[in-house]
C-alpha cells in the first residue's frame, strides 16, 4: 500500500506511477535561487531492483518539482530542456507558465516525439495562497488537490480527489496539528474508501529542523520511523527502520553552492549498497548547466563514469 514520505533529495522525480521513463523526470530541488515550494505530495514505495531482484524501501517526494522560481537577478526560468548523453534519450522539456502576479500557473512536461506528458495547473485564493493542483498525464485528468487554510494562514485541510471517468471521486482528506512555533507535528490521513486513518507523527530541534518522523498504520502501530541529521546546516543522514528490525542508511555530501556532491546508500536487510558522486558545470545565474554523474565500482575501488545530464535554461528578463 502506498504511503506518504519523503526519499531522494537529489534524483529524478515523477508524478504518480513511476516508469523508467518517469524516473528521468527532474527535481528542481537545487537550483540556486529562490525556491518555493508549493506542495509535496510524497509517498513510501517498495521497487524491486531488476538487476538483482532486491527489495528497496525509500520515500519519493512527488511534487518535488512543483516550485515558484526565482533568482537573484529577479529572473524566472521559462523553460529547461534536460538531454542525456545517450544518443537513444530525446531530451525532456519543462515549461512554466506565469499569471501577472509571477505566480506559477502551470508546469508542462514533454518530450520530443511524444508531445505533453504531465502537466500541472495551479490556481490561488486572493490572498494569493495556493487553493487548488490540478494534475493530468497525457491529456486525461488524474488528481485535483484543495487546500484550506487556518485565520493564521497555515494549512488547515487538505481535499484530495480522483477522477474515475469525468467524476470526481474523493479519495482521502488531509488533517494537520501544528506547535506554538507554527511547526506541524501530527497529521491525520483519512481514506475515504476504507475510512482508515493513517497518523503521522513529526519532531523537531531547536532551529526548528526535523529530525524524526514516526507512522502509524490504521491499527495505531508504528510502522516506520525516519530520522535525520544535519551537519553545517544540510541534511547529511537519513536513517530509516521499519518493520521486523529493516533498515536503510542514506548519506549526502554538498557542494559550496548546496548541491549533492556525494550520495551513499546502504540498505542492512537487502544487502543493497550504492555510492554516487556528481559534479557540475555552471551558467552565470549560478545553476547547473552539465551535471556529471559517476558511479562507485567496489571491485575496482573507484568511480566509475555513468552519464551526464545538460540543462539548457531559458529564463524570463
Amino acid at each position: 500500500m502506498l504511503r506518504v514520505l519523503l526519499l531522494q533529495c537529489l534524483f529524478w522525480i515523477g508524478a504518480t506511477a513511476k516508469t523508467d521513463q518517469e524516473n528521468e523526470f527532474p527535481s528542481l530541488t537545487h537550483l540556486k535561487g529562490k525556491v518555493k515550494y508549493l506542495s509535496q505530495k510524497c509517498y513510501a514505495v517498495k521497487r524491486i531492483r531488476p538487476q538483482d531482484s532486491t527489495v528497496v524501501t525509500g520515500k519519493i517526494i512527488e511534487g518535488e518539482d512543483n516550485v515558484e522560481v526565482s533568482f537573484a537577478k529577479g529572473n524566472l526560468i521559462r523553460q529547461i530542456i534536460f538531454t542525456r548523453v545517450e544518443k537513444d534519450t530525446n531530451p525532456l522539456i519543462l515549461q512554466y507558465s506565469y499569471n501577472p502576479e509571477m505566480k506559477l500557473t502551470q508546469r508542462e512536461l514533454s518530450q520530443e516525439g511524444l508531445g505533453v506528458m504531465k502537466s500541472v495547473e495551479y490556481t490561488y485564493l486572493k490572498n494569493g495562497k495556493l487553493y487548488s493542483e490540478h494534475y493530468s498525464e497525457d491529456g486525461e485528468k488524474v488528481e485535483k488537490w484543495i487546500y484550506h487554510y487556518t485565520p493564521e494562514g497555515q494549512k488547515d485541510r487538505t481535499e484530495i480527489y480522483e477522477y474515475v471517468g469525468d467524476r470526481e471521486v474523493q479519495s482521502q482528506v488531509r488533517s494537520p496539528k501544528y506547535n506554538d512555533q507554527g511547526l506541524k507535528i501530527l497529521e491525520k490521513r483519512n481514506m475515504s474508501n476504507t475510512h482508515e486513518v493513517y497518523k503521522y507523527q513529526f519532531m523537531y530541534d531547536k532551529k526548528h529542523r526535523k529530525v524524526k518522523e514516526i507512522w502509524f498504520d490504521a491499527r495505531a502501530r508504528v510502522s516506520d520511523v525516519w530520522k535525520y541529521t544535519y551537519t553545517d546546516g544540510q541534511l547529511s543522514e537519513e536513517v530509516w527502520t521499519g518493520p521486523g528490525k529493516k533498515k536503510a542508511i542514506t548519506k549526502y555530501r554538498y557542494d559550496k553552492v548546496g548541491n549533492i556532491i556525494a550520495h551513499k546508500f546502504r540498505s542492512r536487510y537487502s544487502k543493497t549498497f550504492q555510492e554516487d558522486f556528481y559534479k557540475y558545470i555552471y551558467d552565470e545565474q549560478g545553476n547547473w548547466t552539465r551535471k556529471i554523474f559517476y558511479s562507485l565500482d567496489r571491485r575496482k575501488r573507484s568511480y566509475v563514469f555513468k552519464t551526464v545530464l545538460t540543462r539548457e535554461i531559458t529564463y524570463f528578463q
